[in-house]
């Protein structure tokens, strides 16, 4: 009896119709195998519109039907594409969907912060929909090298904007710095305090302080703007 039982239930699993269950990545593997072929550069990914999962019915649905993918083609924009996937022994189906250029740029792999540069060790590569890498994300290694965190902590494998670096900071908010005047007729050189942080190239406000040896700024100027050119050295660029 049971040797029946196991028989009738072999009968049932191998004669019953069953649905087609296709990969989806299977078949994006062969669509983007065809664009490739197309496409200015093999640097992209593809999504589907109208994908399903059970096309029609199978007389063994344990095998896997053989697929081909014909009538390929591209809209002029290159960003959009449209395909006839057959199925042996089965339907054909037109598909339809989307090219997402991909543009590979440097992120973080190590947390920095204010007080700490970015070197080679904290930088790798990762991949991003073109779409979504906008002009003002840093896209070139050299940009991220030698700078830091402008405001807190930057966040890992994401593009980083050009706002939310700096350079290190060489002169602090309160610090008595030398700031240094030179013109054809005239060179000075002064202490001030800088009234606020300043990176090498950035111009920030200084506040001349006395020094009764007359090599000092007209004391009638409360603040001056000069360049960081250095760590406790800045330089006014503008005729005083």
């Amino acid at each position: 009896m049971r040797k029946f039982i196991f028989f009738l239930l072999c009968f049932f699993v191998e004669c019953e119709a069953g649905p087609f269950v296709i990969s989806k990545e299977h078949v994006l593997e062969i669509l983007k195998a065809e664009l490739s072929q197309q496409v200015a550069a093999n640097d992209f990914q593809i999504s589907l519109d109208n994908w399903l999962d059970v096309w029609g019915k199978s007389e063994d649905a344990t095998k896997t039907p053989l697929l081909s993918v014909t009538n390929v083609s591209l809209m002029t924009d290159q960003r959009r594409f449209a395909a006839v996937l057959s199925i042996e022994g089965g339907a054909s189906r037109k598909l339809v969907g989307k090219i997402d250029w991909l543009i590979e740029i440097p992120v973080l792999n190590n947390p920095i912060n204010s007080n700490r540069t970015i070197t080679e060790s904290d930088i790798t590569w990762q991949k991003f929909s073109a779409d979504k890498v906008t002009p003002t994300m840093i896209t070139k290694k050299e940009d991220l090298l030698g700078k830091t965190s402008k405001y807190s902590v930057l966040r890992l494998g994401v593009p980083i904007n050009l706002s939310e670096l700096q350079c290190p900071v060489v002169i602090k908010k309160g610090d008595t710095v030398q700031v240094n005047y030179k013109s054809r007729t005239l060179e000075i050189t002064a202490r001030a305090l800088a009234k606020s942080n300043g990176s090498i190239g950035e111009t920030i406000f200084f506040e001349p302080l006395s020094q009764g040896n007359g090599n000092e700024f007209n004391s009638s100027k409360k603040t001056i703007q000069a360049k960081v050119i250095g760590p406790n050295v800045a330089e006014i660029v503008r005729p005083l």
